[in-house]
């Protein structure tokens, strides 16, 4: 049976004329439903703090603004002299929390259609004198159509939220989404994250909503938002994680709520949200849930070219005391594995859960079973850096790769042209089955 709220908080449901149906399952929070709706259509709020003229204003300015990345403001009434009750929207989605669990880590282009939405909607808060104050991972829901929304403001609700901390904790929140640095290295072409270090400069030195976003632009073209299926979701337990089930319920629609009785302003005037971006992203709706199957695996990827007397040579990853040799062979491995998409075959590359082994197994389940068609590569140069020890080395490697055909599971073909040559640092170590990849960074950085 379905948690069921407290006598007062179902009292001040019944007050606002709504039947409370159990609970959101986030502190403090309940689903409710019109009488005679079959779904919910709304949340209650429960705020730890007092009704007061200040509150009522606050929330007055909230219902004010309505905007398609915020999640809809309605009502407040209160339960008890040292709690409130705020009716909102019920938004019908996934949090990205539970997205990113679920799947490979977003592609810049993913993360652009993600973050200029949000900038919107907090350059509409910011105009009307309003702070989220909770902006993370677990307060954007995105919608079937791939729509990200921002819900669940109690901070700015309850008056302490701060109007400058809104945007850095959004930029945070969706570098969270992204491959981390190794990843971000070892994805290869199409998805090398130009994006991130963008995000991590914007972080540091403070910025605006409209510099946030025309350096988004500047950087990667917008890509509908790849959600994933039932399947995904039951998999990774994540079941807890969807707000509700798609698809919308006919109870959303945007009927009027009986008035709370002497608690909330009368009507409130409907200020059109601002509009502080001057280009907007355009997000690929589909009938269903959206999934989009073309995910490129980068534009830069460490592959090798075949040695020119190879049936000669001693197998490299196994020679102790050529750590150089064995970084351009599992180089050369590696464009292997990715042509392939098998994620069984990352061991013969990676350290089993190490850096470098979660991040091309979340590249190969990005690209799906079809993996890098045509992949190829060659290697420029590698050179042993520091003091190499038995048990670990340090190897820069310069390289260069073809293009490549990645075929998603509709079988939907995306073509990525070749790639210019780049260096990087692997950081080797040395295993039971020989020379293993830990690590990668770039030169210079700490390993």
């Amino acid at each position: 049976m379905p948690d069921m709220p407290p006598i007062d908080v179902d009292r001040a449901l019944t007050t606002l004329g709504l039947l409370a149906t159990g609970g959101t399952g986030t502190a403090g929070g309940w689903l409710a439903r019109r009488p005679e709706d079959e779904s919910p259509a709304f949340e209650l709020l429960v705020l730890m703090t007092a009704l007061d003229e200040r509150l009522v204003d606050r929330v007055d300015r909230f219902v004010g603004l309505e905007h398609p990345h915020l999640g809809q403001v309605r009502a407040v009434t209160p339960i008890d002299p040292g709690r409130t009750g705020v009716l909102v929207d019920h938004v019908v989605g996934v949090s990205l929390g539970a997205i990113r669990r679920a799947r490979a880590p977003m592609t810049d282009g993913e993360c652009v259609t993600l973050l200029v939405p949000l900038c919107q909607a907090l350059s509409a808060l910011g105009t009307a004198g309003l702070a989220h104050g909770a902006v993370e991972a677990d307060n954007v829901v995105v919608q079937p159509d791939g729509r990200p929304v921002l819900v669940a403001p109690r901070p700015g609700l309850v008056g302490t939220a701060l109007l400058g901390d809104d945007l850095p904790r959004l930029l945070s929140t969706v570098v969270g989404v992204m491959p981390e640095e190794d990843g971000a290295l070892l994805a290869g072409p199409a998805s090398v994250p130009r994006l991130r270090p963008v995000l991590d400069q914007l972080l540091a030195g403070g910025c605006s909503v409209d510099e946030v976003v025309a350096r988004c632009f500047a950087t990667a073209e917008p890509e509908a938002l790849r959600l994933p299926d039932a399947a995904a979701l039951a998999g990774a337990s994540l079941v807890a994680g969807m707000r509700r089930p798609f698809p919308v319920s006919a109870g959303t629609d945007r009927r009027p709520l009986p008035r709370p009785s002497g608690t909330a302003r009368a009507a409130r005037r409907r200020r059109p949200a601002p509009r502080s971006v001057r280009r907007r992203v355009t997000v690929a709706v589909a009938a269903g849930v959206l999934l989009v199957v073309s995910v490129a695996i980068g534009r830069q990827v460490l592959v090798h070219a075949p040695t020119a007397d190879a049936s000669t040579a001693r197998e490299p990853v196994l020679d102790r005391s050529d750590p150089a040799g064995a970084a351009a062979e599992l180089t050369r491995r590696r464009a292997d594995v990715l042509r392939s998409g098998s994620a069984d075959r990352v061991a013969d590359v990676a350290v089993t859960g190490g850096p470098a082994a979660r991040a091309d197994s979340e590249v190969i389940a990005s690209l799906g079973a079809g993996g890098a068609e045509g992949l190829s590569a060659r290697v420029d140069s590698t050179s042993v850096t520091g003091t190499p020890t038995q048990d670990e080395a340090d190897v820069s490697v310069s390289s260069a790769t073809s293009g490549y055909v990645a075929v998603g599971a509709d079988g939907r073909r995306s073509t990525s042209a070749a790639a210019a040559p780049r260096t990087v640092l692997l950081h080797l170590r040395w295993t039971n089955a020989g020379w293993r990849v830990w690590s990668v960074s770039r030169p210079g950085a700490a390993p």
